[in-house]
């Protein structure tokens, strides 16, 4: 699941052109589309390797996993890369996950940031092909209320991420993190706010202040947004987003954040 594309050159904002679907379910995943389709069975072909490719002006091109690692990494291979950026746009980065992990790791992060394309994601397992998911800040934002969880794509973070983007025309620093990072000794919450010019407040009396959470962990790991009523827009791991009134998380509650820009 490390990630490793080799000789980037075309950095771009632009959401992709025609042929290329992403589009969120109710449950996080982009529909079915005969791209996506196309590389499941590639994956599942290179299985137990992890398979890779790259969207083309709305094509599927499949590439070599290059990676001295294959069973859990991938690496483009440079020739058939370079080839594909004189056809046209690159679009997408695609890849499969063989251990059934379904979310990005950091690496994964830090290379789509990096890139300003999205990337898909195919996780599957011995037995199973799971759909295709889609991260970056190019994919569309799903609705903010009873979205599944996906670590580092609809996550707390990425969901107050999302609020600010919608809410307010604000795009916080979409920070790569590993999963379950704050048994590591991290700090990213605070870190992360301080950076995006939060202050702390005594309560949160204004919609769009944050609510700081410490669950079963020595560091603030969770987080929220409160829109109004004394209600607060969260998601925790392994049920959908929901509002919750502020009140009944009091015993988790560290702080508030106030954006101050």
């Amino acid at each position: 699941m490390f990630g490793q594309v080799v000789g980037w050159a075309q950095p771009t904002a632009e959401t992709p052109g025609s042929g290329l679907v992403l589009s969120h379910a109710p449950g996080g995943n982009a529909r079915p589309d005969p791209i996506t389709a196309g590389f499941a069975a590639h994956a599942r072909s290179e299985y137990p390797k992890e398979a890779c490719g790259l969207i083309v002006d709305g094509n599927l091109k499949l590439v070599a996993n290059v990676h001295e690692d294959p069973f859990h990494h991938f690496e483009l291979e440079w020739g058939s890369y370079a080839t594909l950026l004189t056809y046209g746009k690159i679009q997408a980065v695609l890849h499969s996950h063989t251990n059934g992990k379904d979310f990005p790791s950091k690496h994964d992060m830090e290379q789509q940031i990096a890139m300003m394309v999205p990337w898909g994601i195919c996780s599957l397992n011995s037995h199973e092909t799971f759909p295709m998911f889609w991260f970056g800040d190019q994919v569309p934002i799903p609705k903010l209320s009873n979205r599944s969880f996906r670590h580092g794509v609809t996550d707390c973070y990425g969901l107050v991420r999302d609020w600010y983007r919608l809410n307010r025309g604000i795009t916080l620093k979409n920070q790569p993190r590993d999963n379950e990072w704050w048994t590591g000794g991290e700090n990213l919450i605070m870190e992360c706010f301080a950076e995006g010019g939060f202050h702390r407040v005594e309560s949160p009396s204004e919609i769009g202040d944050v609510v700081i959470g410490q669950i079963l962990s020595r560091v603030p790991n969770h987080l929220g947004v409160h829109v109004g009523n004394g209600e607060m827009l969260h998601h925790l791991t392994a049920r959908p987003s929901r509002l919750e009134q502020i009140g009944i998380w009091r015993k988790f509650i560290t702080g508030y954040l106030r954006y101050a820009g």
